[in-house]
């Protein structure tokens, strides 16, 4: 049937069928080069998605070793202050430290044994200080903003948050543990920071923030609107 056809209509089928084809091929591959480009839209998305909301995690905890340090760092000047008013003043520093802060949960500080203020035994079991006097106060806001010491600061195994900076003698940023906090076991990631007077360790001041708050920050972020 074919050779039947006249000159004109066999080039316009032949003309027909490679325009056809070339046409496909174009189709093909435009789809598959669209497809290629779209996933790697999306995977660079993902992407900063992901470093988006790591950096709103890292900023909040950074605000916390932020506030360690600084706390650190006036703590290394209460030598100025008179002995006897010491433990009233550092108490009174990191209660307001906390509650200008209402996304920390605790702010504490842990003292080497006499190295506050020389005054131990006077204030054996007070406000702030364990059995033998050693100054070592926890503000935090479970059950309510109030006062109780830090423990375990002395227990092997479980006083990283003390012991590592102050060994190390730098800033540290500890794992999320379980710890008693107003009687309740609670999560929480402290931030810890050593204290230094005339370049000698004397204790360790850190912020506590708890894995709720954390929590809260990560179901808050919204990948692309709705994720």
């Amino acid at each position: 049937m074919f050779k039947k056809m006249g000159i004109g209509l066999k080039l316009s089928l032949c003309v027909g069928l490679v325009v056809t084809i070339i046409l496909a091929v174009i189709t093909l591959y435009f789809a598959k080069t669209l497809n290629e480009s779209a996933k790697r839209r999306v995977e660079e998305a993902v992407k900063m998605e992901a470093a988006a909301s790591g950096a709103i995690i890292k900023a909040e905890l950074d605000e916390g070793l932020g506030a360690a340090q600084g706390l650190a760092q006036a703590l290394a000047f209460v030598e100025d202050l008179p002995p006897e008013t010491r433990r009233a003043r550092v108490s009174n520093m990191l209660r307001g430290l906390l509650e200008h802060n209402p996304d920390f949960l605790g702010v504490w500080t842990v003292f080497e044994p006499g190295a506050l203020d020389g005054l131990d035994a006077e204030n054996a079991g007070k406000d702030g200080s364990d059995a033998k006097g050693r100054f070592v106060p926890y503000w935090n806001r479970v059950g309510g903003v109030h006062l109780e010491p830090c423990m375990d600061y002395d227990t092997p195994g479980k006083n990283d948050y003390y012991a590592k900076p102050f060994r190390s003698g730098k800033n540290v940023v500890m794992d999320p543990v379980s710890y008693t906090v107003g009687g309740q076991k609670t999560m929480l990631v402290s931030l810890c920071a050593p204290i230094r007077q005339n370049g000698k360790i004397v204790g360790v001041a850190g912020v506590d923030i708890s894995m709720e708050q954390i929590q809260k920050m990560v179901l808050g972020i919204k990948p692309f609107g709705e994720g």
